[in-house]
């Protein structure tokens, strides 16, 4: 039986806006994974005006593919329709500005398969494209600032362009909060901990566009610690609108 027909053993969502200039590598990246497992691919548009969703349709022969248009939502009801949409019992999270390794989806699978007291697992990125050189150490800022996390919050949190969660305990959570326009992926967190433990996979390494740190980069980077504070520790929602440095 072709691996499309079969039922797949997870999903993986992805959300964009206006992507054409990038969708097509993350598609290709999806194509090229060597897992031996069926999955599917669910493809969240929120209302593109380029060719992105024509971009992305050229994958339907090489992938269990599913596109849905919604327009006008932010970040994570957009993420919320993409894994209402799945059928596994595992979801992947990720973005369209992403390169995912070809082991990618392999990892994600056999990690969560072998060890039944990770709910979730969650794994660093660098930026494409870089120097080798750039693009270690700004790996080795980001694993850093995800041990800080944990110390801080007790708790490795997601990140949406780059988790994993049962869709079991995704569904236990309630989902992502549609209220918020940001850190929806901390948020979906905190809630999930508390059904088991969200495990740290420092070789589930992704690249992603270095867009999203090219433009107000400090005040965007002070504006996510508030927001954060305000999420993790006081379950505030009511702090501050997000200003989006990057479509959805």
């Amino acid at each position: 039986m072709d691996q499309k027909q079969k039922k797949p053993v997870i999903s993986i969502v992805l959300i964009g806006l206006n992507e054409e200039k990038l969708v097509g590598t993350c598609m290709q990246s999806l194509v090229n994974q060597n897992i031996d497992k069926p999955y599917e691919v669910i493809f969240v548009d929120g209302g593109s005006t380029d060719g992105t969703v024509d971009i992305v349709k050229r994958y339907t022969d090489r992938l269990r593919l599913r596109i849905i248009i919604h327009k006008g939502q932010g970040i994570g009801d957009s993420r919320e329709e993409g894994f209402r949409a799945t059928s596994a019992p595992i979801i992947a999270s990720t973005d369209s500005d992403v390169i995912l390794p070809e082991d990618w989806i392999k990892k994600i699978y056999y990690h969560i398969k072998s060890h039944p007291q990770c709910i979730g697992i969650v794994g660093p990125y660098t930026l494409y494209p870089s120097n080798r050189a750039l693009r270690y150490l700004f790996l080795m800022v980001i694993r850093l600032a995800d041990l800080f996390g944990k110390i801080i919050s007790g708790m490795y949190l997601f990140r949406g362009m780059n988790f994993a969660i049962r869709k079991e305990v995704w569904g236990k959570t309630g989902g992502f909060e549609k209220s918020i326009s940001a850190l929806e992926d901390v948020d979906l967190a905190v809630k999930a901990s508390k059904f088991g433990t969200i495990c740290y996979v420092w070789s589930l390494i992704i690249l992603t566009s270095p867009r999203r740190f090219q433009r107000k980069f400090f005040k965007t980077l002070w504006y996510r610690l508030l927001v954060y504070y305000h999420r993790v520790f006081l379950r505030d929602y009511r702090y501050g609108e997000w200003e989006q440095i990057r479509d959805i």
